[in-house]
């Protein structure tokens, strides 16, 4: 199974970002990080929270069930997360509202 550093980190790459360029459209939705806090991310040596996850989502156009593969992400959860995170999984039309959702 792929950790969800190594998706988030394919995923930014097949994008054709640099991590500043990361930085840069996550403080345009008001999250604020740093290179070492994405180094880590993608290094599997943290997890970014919901939100974060949502908007790297939005950022790198990609569907959230993509970056959602690590059994450590699911137990981090709250069950309301949990619930939200499986409808989206069977529901185009709510994958899209919650992209569009993200950027607020």
């Amino acid at each position: 199974m792929i950790k969800i550093g190594s998706k988030l980190k394919e995923i930014r790459l097949n994008c054709k970002l640099s991590i500043n360029a990361v930085i840069k459209k996550l403080e345009e939705m008001n999250i604020y990080v740093t290179k070492k806090t994405i180094y880590r991310w993608e290094n599997d040596n943290t997890i970014p929270d919901l939100k974060t996850i949502k908007v790297l989502s939005f950022i790198y156009d990609s569907n959230l069930t993509e970056i959602y593969e690590d059994k450590r992400f699911y137990k981090s959860l709250s069950e309301n997360e949990y619930k939200f995170i499986m409808a989206i999984r069977g529901n185009d039309s709510f994958r899209k509202i919650a992209k569009i959702l993200s950027k607020i």
